[in-house]
């Protein structure tokens, strides 16, 4: 793995996070020889409320009413460990780079732009943030095609950090029609944004039937037979191009 001991060389004397928004590809990269300390950034946009213009800690405790009431939680305990990741951001000044690793599924994309922003908004003084994002769900990847890929990684540019607050901008908007001005215009500094956005769109009500993607993809499968909670989950699944449930 001529690759990886060139980076193992280069960063020999440079502490590098990692930040994954999945357990599981962060735990083949714990497995691997690749430096740094990881940390995993758990939350879902895509279910639930996600204001903008609102106060940050508004924001933290609307998400973490909604997260604890959807999943049973102690309310306290979501808060307490949504305040420890931002935390942690606004500490990661003190590495020398900080890398994050995201797939082009909506689930990552939406999560990317968030934290894009976020840690450009915190102006580390000496750290340099870099960014992988693949068209492949870094979660299925094994332990020797996931290591490789921090030889792709690249600093994270004005353009995309510009991108990432418009994006979540328009994310967090109450009005639908500011996600479709953004995927309207070039979207090129991010690949994978513009189809996880359109996706996004295709989640509100349908004007047909009220339903929507997700909905109506549940009843053509159910119509067609099949009645088994997970068996329904997987069918669906398999008909998304980037599965992100």
């Amino acid at each position: 793995m001529p690759s990886l001991i060139r980076s193992n060389q280069e960063y020999r004397n440079l502490k590098i996070l990692h930040i994954h928004c999945g357990d599981t590809s962060a735990e083949t990269l714990r497995r691997s020889p690749v430096p740094g300390d990881i940390f995993v950034w758990r939350e879902i946009y895509l279910e639930g409320p996600v204001p903008g213009n609102v106060p940050e800690d508004e924001f933290r405790r609307i998400r973490a009413d909604f997260l604890s009431n959807s999943r049973h939680l102690d309310y306290n305990a979501v808060l307490n460990g949504m305040n420890a990741r931002y935390e942690m951001l606004t500490a990661a000044g003190k590495y020398g780079e900080v890398v994050l690793w995201f797939d082009s599924c909506m689930f990552d994309q939406t999560i990317m732009v968030h934290l894009i922003e976020q840690c450009a908004a915190r102006k580390w003084s000496d750290t340099k943030l870099s960014l992988i994002c693949v068209d492949r769900g870094l979660g299925t990847l094994s332990e020797d095609e996931l290591v490789p890929l921090l030889d792709s990684r690249r600093e994270v540019s004005r353009e995309e950090v510009a991108l990432a607050r418009n994006a979540w901008k328009a994310f967090t908007s109450e009005n639908p029609a500011d996600i479709e001005t953004l995927i309207s215009k070039d979207c090129f500094a991010l690949p994978f944004l513009k189809a996880a956005m359109a996706r996004h769109l295709e989640q509100f009500p349908g004007v047909h039937n009220g339903l929507n993607r997700t909905q109506n993809q549940i009843m053509k499968v159910v119509a067609e037979g099949t009645t088994e909670p997970m068996r329904i989950f997987a069918a669906v699944s398999a008909m998304e191009p980037r599965p992100f449930m």
